[in-house]
């Protein structure tokens, strides 16, 4: 098969700085809030503030690449923000640049997409297991 074309990444909410911050404190105190998502977790997680990640989602016959904010990572997965919703179960690939100026790079699919106002939604993406050389 061969490869889908790629697409540049697409800087896609639409909020300033301070509009992002503020909505991710937001989310951050909601859940805080909440006992089920801090019961139900498997994987502790670690808040992200000021980072950009690549995500690349296969759309409609292409590949789509967006630069979008990290809200959070664990060893299960990550979320993060974007205008639109993802697809429950739509294959994608993030890559976060790292201080040392490498990169890393995990494939997953697409768990959950929630409205959380205006043209934004957080998605989250889980790991796909690691795979046996």
């Amino acid at each position: 098969m061969p490869a889908l074309p790629k697409s540049v990444p697409i800087r896609s909410v639409p909020l300033s700085q301070k509009d992002l911050n503020d909505l991710l404190d937001q989310l951050d105190d909601a859940e805080k809030k909440s006992t089920i998502t801090t019961t139900r977790r498997a994987h502790p997680r670690q808040k992200c503030r000021n980072a950009v990640i690549l995500v690349e989602v296969e759309q409609h016959g292409h590949m789509s690449s967006f630069a979008l904010p990290l809200r959070n990572i664990s060893a299960g997965g990550v979320s993060f923000l974007h205008r639109s919703m993802l697809h429950v179960g739509t294959p994608a690939t993030i890559t976060i640049p790292l201080a040392n100026g490498r990169t890393f790079q995990r494939s997953g699919h697409i768990l959950r997409s929630r409205h959380v106002g205006g043209m934004v939604y957080e998605i989250a993406l889980q790991f796909d297991p690691p795979t046996a050389p």
